[in-house]
């Protein structure tokens, strides 16, 4: 299985825009890329498998705001395009893209560096990137809380501020100050992690008809729907209220006779910010990606959604 993740990708070729850039720099690039900011994770694991392949070079373990970063002669050529990317924007994009997901199949190894961060250098590094651009919130995140897959999932009026902001942070510890349109869920089991991605991959890349999947975690299971609405994408949640044990993990048809609450998450989303925060929450988690998640990310950045 690749040990490269598309953001490593766009984070490569934002170092090799010029040489010996300040990371800030680096990272302002690849996060408008984007059109959210790479999360710590995503910057750490960038800048440690890099390093590691031989592809950028920097000193020390620590990273900061002004650390300088060169790319080597095999990041240079694994982000070169040809002639006709200089004819247009549209062949350069296609060209990279091609580019990207042959980095991605990349099974080389090597050592891990380590890299590290401290939080309030991860603000410091999104500072001039939330200066100069209007930034999104991500309506959902991804991380490893106790060695278990969490979510966060938040709409774009609830007052969240992602981390790196320099605002404060609401968690899942929180409770009474989070606003309604919001969802922390703590899975139980990575048995069903893929049901967010493998839901939007579907209702963007195969049916527009309405997608569900549902997510377990110790205070219940929630069912999940996406459906297209005039504004975009529309995802809800509701908590099963009877029988959650027979749904648990169950996809689209199989949830159409849970019994639900009333929605406690219902964000509505253009289907481009939809692709980008979901590919986003699960590179933010490498460790619990399987063939299949990378295979389904891979599409969905071929896509262009």
């Amino acid at each position: 299985m690749s040990n490269y993740l598309y953001s490593d990708f766009v984070f490569l070729t934002a170092v090799c825009k010029k040489k010996n850039q300040k990371l800030s720099d680096i990272f302002t690039a690849a996060s408008s890329a984007l059109q959210f900011p790479l999360t710590k994770s995503q910057l750490l694991h960038a800048l440690d498998i890099l390093r590691a392949g031989g592809y950028i070079s920097f000193n020390g373990n620590t990273a900061v705001a002004e650390l300088l970063i060169s790319a080597t002669e095999k990041g240079y050529n694994a982000t070169r395009t040809g002639f006709f990317a200089m004819l247009s924007s549209r062949a350069r994009a296609a060209e990279l893209l091609k580019l990207e997901q042959a980095f991605c199949l990349n099974t080389e190894t090597a050592d891990s560096s380590d890299v590290s961060i401290t939080d309030d250098e991860y603000v410091a590094i999104n500072r001039r990137l939330y200066a100069d651009y209007s930034v999104s919130v991500p309506f959902v995140e991804a991380f490893l809380r106790d060695g278990m897959l969490a979510f966060s999932f938040r709409s774009s009026g609830c007052g969240y501020s992602p981390m790196g902001s320099g605002d404060s942070e609401l968690t899942a510890d929180d409770d009474d100050e989070i606003p309604k349109d919001s969802l922390d869920v703590v899975c139980n089991g990575e048995k069903y992690a893929d049901g967010l991605l493998a839901a939007t991959a579907d209702f963007l890349l195969v049916s527009s008809k309405v997608r569900k999947f549902a997510l377990e975690d110790n205070g219940g299971v929630y069912l999940f729907s996406l459906s297209y609405v005039k504004d975009g994408a529309r995802l809800t949640a509701a908590k099963i209220l009877y029988n959650k044990q027979r749904f648990i993990g169950k996809r689209d048809s199989a949830l159409d006779y849970a019994q639900c609450g009333e929605n406690i998450l219902d964000i509505t989303i253009t289907p481009a910010l939809l692709s980008s925060a979901v590919l986003r929450a699960y590179s933010s988690v490498p460790s619990i990606l399987t063939e299949n998640m990378l295979n389904m990310m891979t599409d969905l950045r071929a896509a262009g959604v």
